[in-house]
């Protein structure tokens, strides 16, 4: 029968998970000012999408490297 230390998860990869929810939270609140500005002038910049593009590559790339730890 498995333990409960075979289901251990390091506190880095903890604090990568906790991290990447904030950040994809941010990146969804900039998504609704980009839908809410959209609406306004029918326009989006390529610099806004690409800081939202940014932020998720980002929650990718540190969640990729906390779960090969698991």
């Amino acid at each position: 029968m498995a333990t409960e230390k075979d289901y251990s998860i390091s506190a880095s990869a903890v604090n990568a998970v906790v991290e990447s929810a904030e950040k994809i939270e941010g990146a969804a609140s900039l998504l609704l000012l980009l839908e809410e500005k959209v609406g306004d002038d029918g326009t989006v910049a390529s610099p806004e999408l690409a800081a939202i593009r940014s932020i998720l590559e980002s929650c990718a790339k540190d969640l990729n490297s906390a779960f090969q730890e698991v």
